[in-house]
């Protein structure tokens, strides 16, 4: 295997998008994996909401507003949508959550760890 330069890992900027079925509505999204920047700015959030109010409320929604996205990967879902998605289907939240934890290779451990410190 070649050794990576850092102009090729600066440019490793293609995110994967996976099709998600949701059959509860008759029909597909896609979730985008996140970049580092936000996936630091996920737990970084998380870190804090648990700290300030002692959970994480919409966890699972916030996470879903920042990688729900179109065929070509851009987001379906602005920050202040996350209070909204939280009062949806929790099936449908949990299956777009649970193929989003595994595009950003996050674990439900690493869940856990969040809502407990």
């Amino acid at each position: 295997m070649d050794e990576l330069t850092k102009d090729a890992l600066l440019r490793a900027t293609k995110l994967a998008v996976e099709c998600v079925e949701i059959p509860e509505l008759g029909g597909r999204v896609h979730v985008r994996e996140l970049t580092a920047a936000e996936r630091d700015t996920w737990e970084d959030a998380c870190f804090r909401e648990r700290r300030d109010a002692g959970g994480i409320p919409n966890l699972r929604a916030k996470l879903v507003v920042m990688c729900a996205c179109d065929e070509q990967g851009a987001l379906l879902f602005g920050p202040a949508d996350a209070e909204a998605l939280g009062r949806t289907s929790a099936v449908v939240v949990e299956r777009i959550f649970d193929v989003a934890l595994r595009l950003n290779r996050m674990r439900a451990k690493d869940v856990e760890e969040l809502e407990k410190n």
